[in-house]
C-alpha cells in the first residue's frame, strides 16, 4: 500500500475536485468535464475494496465523484430526472438474468484442471452491484444531467477537447520510446506500470489509461466527433481550434492500433460523403446489426469465413489472423455452454476452456467483451446490455427525422456514431469502461426531452449567449420546430 500512496490520494481528491468543477460549471459541461478528466488522468489502480463485491476502481470512482458533485450542486435536477425509476428498469431485468444464472450453477464444477464450487448468494449480491456501477449509475447520471440541444453541444465539445489535449501525451510516449524501450507517464508521475505492447517495432502508448485499447477506443470517439465539428464548419467553441480533425487523426493513428483507426476512418467517410439524415439512419441500422450478431452466431448463421477472407485480402495475415482467432473463441464458448446458453457459468474459472488458447493470437484466455458475458450469464445478459446502448441510437435517429437543423442532427449522428463505434469494439475487444452506457444515457434524455419549449429544458445557471452563425445547411433559423430555435437561441433564465 505505500508504494502506491500518491494513486490513493489522487483518487480521494477527485472527490472535492468534482465538488469545485460542479460549483463553477453548468451541469452538463461539468459533468462531461468530471467523467473524461477521471478517465484521461486518474491512475489505473483498484486500491479501495469495502467488500469482497465492492472494489472502487477507476470507472466506479470516476462516477462516484461524478454523483457526489451532482447531489451537492445539481440535487433538483437528478431528482426530477426520477433516478430510482430509471435504475430500476436496467437492473430489475439484470437482476432477473443473475437469479437464472445463480440457480442454474449451485453445484460445483470441474473447469481449467479444478473444482469450482458453486455459486452462492453471495455471487448474486456482488454481480448485482457489479451491474449498477458498470451500466445503471453512468446511465442515471449522463441521463439526469443532459437534457437540452446546449447540453448536447457541450458533450461533444468536451469530448474532442479531450482527445486534443490528450494527443500531445500520446505522441510524446510514442517518440519517448524510441530511445528508452518503455515510456510511460504513470510510470513516472504515479509509480504505476503496465505491460507493454510492441507493434510495427514501437512501443504501444497507453497515456494513464494502462492499456492501447482504451486509449484507442477514446481517440476514435474524439475523431468522429471532430469531423462532425468539422462538417458542420465550426471550430471546438472553447478551444477555438480549427484542425481539431487533423490534431485528433494524429492522436488516433499514433495508437498504433490498425483496427481502431479503420473503424475510426470508415466512421469519418461516413460523416463526409452521407447527408445528416443518411448518416443517422445508418448509425441505427448498424446498432441494430450489432444487436443481431450474437444471435447470428448462436444460430450459426454469420458468414465469419468470408469475413476472415477479406481481411487477409485486405489488411495482413497478422491480422486475419487475430480475425479467425475471434471467431473460434466464440465458437468454443459457444460449444461448451450447452444447455446453459440462456444462464451461463456465473464465474468465469468456470467457463470451459475460459484460460485456453483458443484464438491464434498467442495469448490464454477470451478477449471478447460480449462473449465472456455469454459464458458468465448468458445470451439474454449480452443482448439486453447491448440494448441499453441501442435503444437510445434508436430514439435519437427518431428525434432526428423531426428537426429541421442539419447541425442539430449532426451531433446527434456524431454521438450515435459514437457509441455504435464502441459496440462494435465489444464484440472484439474487452469492455474497458463505462463510457458508451454514460454517452448513451445522455442520448436517451436529449433524444426525449430537447424537442420541448425551451422552459422546460433550461438550465437556471445558463447565461444568455450571443446567437451563433447559420446551422450548417439551413438557410434561416426560422424552423417549426422550437428544437432549432432552442439550439440557436441558448436557454435563458425562467
Amino acid at each position: 500500500m505505500l508504494d502506491h500512496v500518491i494513486p490513493a490520494l489522487v483518487q480521494l481528491a477527485f472527490f472535492p475536485f468534482a465538488l469545485v468543477v460542479f460549483g463553477r460549471l453548468d451541469r452538463a459541461t461539468a459533468a462531461a468535464f468530471v467523467v473524461f478528466a477521471g478517465l484521461l488522468l486518474l491512475p489505473e489502480i483498484s486500491l479501495f475494496k469495502l467488500h469482497d463485491s465492492i472494489v472502487l476502481g477507476k470507472d466506479r470512482i470516476i462516477f462516484l465523484a461524478t454523483l457526489t458533485g451532482i447531489l451537492v450542486h445539481q440535487s433538483r435536477a437528478f431528482i426530477r430526472s426520477k433516478p430510482v425509476l430509471t435504475a430500476a428498469a436496467i437492473l430489475l431485468p439484470m437482476l432477473m438474468i443473475n437469479i437464472i444464472t445463480w440457480q442454474a450453477n449451485l453445484n460445483p464444477v470441474y473447469s481449467q484442471g479444478e473444482t469450482h464450487p458453486g455459486l452462492s448468494f453471495s455471487w448474486l449480491i456482488g454481480q448485482t452491484i457489479d451491474d449498477f456501477f458498470t451500466i445503471a449509475l453512468p446511465f442515471v447520471i449522463a441521463k439526469a444531467m443532459f437534457l437540452s440541444y446546449k447540453d448536447l453541444r457541450s458533450l461533444t465539445y468536451v469530448l474532442v477537447g479531450a482527445g486534443i489535449l490528450y494527443t500531445p501525451i500520446v505522441l510524446a510516449e510514442l517518440i519517448m520510446a524510441i530511445p528508452f524501450r518503455v515510456f510511460q507517464f504513470s510510470h513516472y508521475i504515479y509509480g504505476i506500470s503496465f505491460r507493454p505492447t510492441f507493434r510495427y517495432g514501437l512501443t504501444e502508448p497507453v497515456g494513464f489509461l494502462g492499456l492501447g485499447h482504451k486509449l484507442a477506443t477514446l481517440m476514435v470517439m474524439s475523431f468522429i466527433l471532430a469531423a462532425i465539428y468539422h462538417k458542420i464548419g465550426k471550430p471546438v467553441e472553447w478551444m477555438r481550434i480549427k484542425r481539431a480533425r487533423f490534431i485528433t487523426a494524429i492522436g488516433l493513428l499514433s495508437t498504433l492500433k490498425l483496427g481502431a483507426f479503420l473503424l475510426g476512418m470508415y466512421a469519418a467517410m461516413i460523416v463526409a460523403f452521407f447527408k445528416p439524415r443518411k448518416l443517422v439512419f445508418i448509425a441505427s441500422i448498424w446498432a441494430s446489426a450489432i444487436c443481431v450478431y450474437p444471435v447470428l452466431q448462436v444460430l450459426d448463421l454469420f458468414p465469419e469465413d468470408a469475413l476472415v477472407e477479406l481481411a487477409a485480402e485486405y489488411t495482413n495475415a497478422e491480422r486475419a489472423r487475430s480475425f479467425a482467432g475471434r471467431f473460434n473463441e466464440e465458437k468454443f464458448v459457444l460449444d461448451g455452454l450447452g444447455d446453459r446458453l440462456y444462464s451461463g457459468w456465473g464465474h468465469y474459472a468456470r467457463i470451459p476452456g475460459g484460460d485456453t488458447n483458443i484464438g491464434s493470437g498467442g495469448e490464454a484466455g477470451l478477449d471478447a467483451w460480449w462473449v465472456i458475458r455469454l459464458g458468465l450469464s448468458g445470451i439474454p445478459s449480452v443482448v439486453f446490455v447491448l440494448l441499453v446502448m441501442a435503444i437510445p441510437v434508436w430514439k435519437a435517429r427518431k428525434r432526428a427525422m423531426t428537426l429541421e437543423s442539419n447541425e442539430l442532427i449532426l451531433l446527434l449522428g456524431g454521438v450515435m456514431l459514437c457509441i455504435v463505434v464502441r459496440m462494435t469494439d465489444l464484440l472484439l475487444n474487452g469492455w474497458w469502461n463505462s463510457i458508451p452506457v454514460f454517452l448513451a444515457g445522455a442520448l436517451y434524455a436529449i433524444a426525449k426531452y430537447a424537442h420541448r419549449l425551451p422552459g422546460e429544458t433550461t438550465d437556471p445557471g445558463d447565461e444568455p449567449q450571443k446567437k451563433p452563425s447559420r446551422p450548417y445547411g439551413v438557410g434561416a433559423q426560422t424552423g417549426r420546430l422550437a428544437a432549432s430555435r432552442q439550439f440557436s437561441e441558448p436557454d435563458s433564465k425562467p
